[in-house]
């Protein structure tokens, strides 16, 4: 009886190994013919669309490097150039990312608001090129559009490429260029808050700072606010507009810092300066402030010079009398004029 049980006990083990066994044989099987009969999938990993693999492709950089020592017109020239490159992407291709990362061409609006595909490339080589961007999809069609608002449009860039313009030209901004500004929307969001200014104003209060301080105080809720952002990036345009637009809230309500900031920004000599002064005087101030706001008082008892002024071509009476800080109506009113037509050459006496 004994012998037996082993032999049954045996039987069992070698049963259940070839059952074991056959299961084995199965799943071997199975992944061999998925392995070599089925199509081959691969599971691609969420690539980030600025960093493809022509990234780093040295003939790419080496055109884009090319392309970007190329002036303005040269890149719209070779907008018509439509020899391949490589991953899809054309000479024209890399002559509009070029246009758009170094002049801040304005490519949506030379589309007429087309919903654009952008992939944001950065090249890497000898020299570190940065990030340009590139637009899969466009056709012939948008290209001759893209070439004819380059050559037609005479400011086609973007608001920010505008700001920058305008910052070349500070001395004598052509006045096509600020009306051309004044039609962003960054632009059209500042005026609002301040819809009394003249609008040639709000553009100088935007270029005494950067560009990413004005998108930064656009997220402002009030003219105060704002005016406070300007006042703190150093923009002495918005001094004048504070005590010109809300000048007992300047006094009242502004802190030292701030009140000490005004007088740094307008200067010892301007009118509202030392209006301001004589106001802060009768509020209970710090010591610095009362100091400061004491010297302004006391400047106008100086002696007083004559100052001329000889009108440049592209001024106005109303850009002389807010660079001298006095009103339009003082300005006419000393040079004995009529209206406000004035020449350039005439000198003009500054009350």
């Amino acid at each position: 009886m004994k012998g037996r049980r082993e032999i049954e006990k045996l039987i069992r083990r070698l049963r259940q190994t070839l059952i074991v066994s056959g299961v084995l044989n199965i799943l071997l099987f199975t992944f061999i013919f998925y392995t070599w009969f089925s199509p081959k999938t691969f599971d691609i990993p969420n690539a980030r669309p600025f960093e493809p693999a022509l990234t780093n492709h040295t003939s790419s950089g080496q055109l884009m490097l090319e392309c970007y020592q190329m002036p303005f017109q040269q890149l719209v020239t070779r907008l018509e150039d439509r020899e391949a490159v490589e991953c899809g992407y054309s000479q024209r291709d890399f002559a509009l990312a070029c246009l758009v990362a170094k002049y801040y061409f304005d490519v949506p609006r030379a589309l007429h608001g087309t919903e654009l595909q952008e992939r944001l490339i950065t090249f890497h080589g000898q020299e570190h090129l940065g990030t340009f961007p590139l637009y899969p999809g466009l056709n012939h069609q948008h290209y001759e559009s893209i070439i004819a608002f380059a050559k037609t449009e005479k400011w086609p860039f973007t608001s920010e490429g505008l700001f920058f313009r305008m910052q070349q030209h500070q001395a004598q901004i052509p006045r096509s260029l600020a009306s051309a500004f004044m039609m962003t929307e960054e632009f059209k969001t500042l005026h609002k808050r301040f819809p009394d200014r003249n609008p040639l104003e709000i553009v100088r209060l935007m270029l005494d700072v950067s560009w990413k301080t004005c998108l930064a105080t656009l997220d402002q809720s009030s003219p105060e606010q704002t005016l406070l952002e300007f006042l703190h990036a150093g923009s002495s345009t918005s001094a004048q507009i504070f005590l010109e637009s809300d000048f007992l809230y300047a006094v009242r309500k502004l802190d030292d810092g701030v009140t000490l900031r005004i007088f740094e920004l307008l200067g010892e000599t301007h009118p509202l300066a030392q209006k301001y002064a004589k106001h802060i005087l009768e509020t209970p101030r710090g010591d610095a402030v009362w100091q400061l706001a004491r010297m302004q008082v006391a400047e106008p008892a100086r002696e007083k010079r004559e100052m001329l002024y000889v009108v440049q071509e592209g001024d106005s009476l109303w850009k002389i009398a807010r660079l001298h800080g006095i009103q339009v109506d003082e300005l006419k009113s000393c040079n004995q004029l009529e209206s406000d037509r004035i020449c350039p050459g005439k000198i003009l006496k500054i009350p």
